[in-house]
């Protein structure tokens, strides 16, 4: 049996900006921090065992990982390929800038990624295939281990998608909160989702296995 646990980055300046990061670099705000710290409280409280700690190269992912890293002892392992989709020139501006000044566009990439190319962004399919080919490779090399993965909201959904056979024009129909928790449980050939978008630590919750 393998554990792997996908964790969506804490609160970025651009998140609380309402602003289209993609690879744009944003550091962690104070919110972000402290939702970083009550996740990390409730693993180890927990006793939520893991092997090995992987992290997106973007600060948000990256300042999330570490302050993890810290209360598991951890280190850090940084992989390029779990980074967000690159969204060219919509990155650092405001969304509902773009909603207003591109709304064809704007909706397409809503509703059907997988056919719309951003002006100088990344290929949504290449996007898909660059971060399902990181963490496969992660779990192949890191055979029944705990992987414990900080990444991004596209980056998450792209992979569900793969791993669920859904279409990746379903990308956005998923939802990742700031520091949620997605889980997946591999034995053998089969799979199981037994936490998705998981916040509870952000309500006072304790952990559900």
């Amino acid at each position: 049996m393998q554990k792997l646990t996908l964790i969506r980055h804490g609160e970025s300046v651009l998140n609380s900006q309402k602003r289209i990061q993609g690879n744009f670099d944003s550091s962690l705000t104070r919110r972000g921090k402290s939702q970083t710290e009550l996740l990390s409280q409730r693993i180890k409280q927990n006793s939520e065992t893991f092997d090995f700690i992987f992290s997106s190269p973007l600060k948000r992912a990256s300042e999330t990982a570490d302050i993890i890293s810290n209360y598991l002892g951890l280190p850090v392992k940084i992989i390029n390929g779990l980074k967000e989709i690159n969204l060219g020139d919509w990155e650092g501006k405001l969304i509902e800038e773009v909603r207003g000044s591109e709304p064809r566009l704007f909706s397409d990439f809503i509703s059907k990624p997988a056919q719309c190319l951003i002006p100088s962004g990344e290929d949504p399919v290449d996007f898909q295939k660059r971060v399902v080919t990181s963490i496969k490779d992660i779990l192949e090399n890191h055979r029944m281990k705990n992987i414990l993965i900080v990444s991004h909201a596209g980056a998450i959904s792209a992979f569900l998608c793969h791993l669920l056979n859904l279409n990746l024009n379903c990308m956005w129909n998923m939802n990742s909160e700031n520091t949620s928790i997605t889980q997946i449980i591999f034995n053998n050939n089969s799979l199981r989702v037994t936490l998705f978008n998981d916040i509870y630590h952000l309500n006072g919750g304790k952990w559900i296995n």
